[in-house]
């Protein structure tokens, strides 16, 4: 009987440590997919401040600089 439940618990350990590796993976997965995302939308809003800048600075902006 002891090694019936041994072998549960070892059972059960390695379906617990499997659910566990894709639960983080699945984490780090939408982390990065949130990384990646907010750092596109960041690059498109710098380039779009420069394309500000440069419009301003070739309108004689007083205040572009």
């Amino acid at each position: 009987m002891s090694t019936y439940r041994e072998d549960v618990a070892e059972l059960i350990s390695a379906q617990i440590q499997v659910a566990l590796e894709r639960e983080y993976d699945r984490g780090w997965k939408e982390c990065m997919e949130y990384y990646w995302n907010k750092r596109e939308i960041d690059a498109d809003r710098v380039e779009l401040a420069f394309k500000r800048q440069e419009q301003r600075e070739e309108n004689g902006d007083p205040y572009a600089g």
